[in-house]
């Protein structure tokens, strides 16, 4: 289960901006290894667990070992 952080509420554009910032390469996906490193160092940071239930969320069969960024959002934050 996850914890409870404290956060303004985002649009799809605003997180999806946010996670471009870490997209050195423009491709549209981030190492994993670098978005484990900005979840559990940055702020309030994840557990393990919460960053493993994130990771699952995450899963894609498109470019394994990556974050699509896009797909991320969009599971984050559906639009409504």
């Amino acid at each position: 289960m996850l914890g409870t952080y404290s956060f303004e509420p985002q649009t799809q554009d605003d997180l999806l901006k946010s996670f471009q910032e870490l997209d050195d390469s423009g491709t549209g996906f981030v190492p994993i290894a670098e978005m484990r490193k900005y979840l559990t160092s940055l702020g309030e940071g994840l557990t393990k667990e919460e960053l493993d239930i994130f990771m699952d969320l995450c899963d894609n069969e498109t470019k394994p070992g990556y974050i699509d960024i896009k797909q991320v959002t969009e599971v984050l934050l559906p639009k409504l």
